[in-house]
């Protein structure tokens, strides 16, 4: 025989390799069942925290609505005020031309020698 070449395997160099190739299919197994539990803790911790966030983030978000609520309630009866108030003036201003506007006309009648 030539150093070149390899004998053939014997029988129980075959159920050597075929017993590691088996243990190491074990290891892979177990190995593999332990990366999937732990993806799924991982997963259910992510899971949880998505739905703390969630829970929290509405909070604010109702808190936040609330506040908004009540400013442009506070912001509408200002303007609600200011308008009742533009409203008086501009009756008594009107009022205050119309008297105005009736004594002109009195002179102006006067002075012409329509009214007595």
């Amino acid at each position: 025989m030539s150093k070149d070449t390899n004998p053939p395997a014997t029988k129980a160099e075959i159920e050597a390799m075929m017993d590691s190739i088996g243990r190491h299919q074990i290891k892979m197994d177990r190995w593999a069942k332990q990366q999937l539990e732990a993806h799924e803790k991982s997963s259910e911790g992510i899971r949880e925290s998505i739905q703390r966030f969630e829970k929290r983030f509405d909070e604010k978000l109702d808190r936040s609505l609330d506040e908004m609520k009540r400013h442009l309630g506070v912001l509408m009866e200002e303007i609600r005020h200011d308008l009742v108030g533009a409203g008086r003036d501009e009756v008594s201003s009107l009022v205050d031309s119309k008297i105005d506007h009736e004594v002109r006309l009195l002179r102006l009648e006067r002075s012409v020698g329509i009214v007595a």
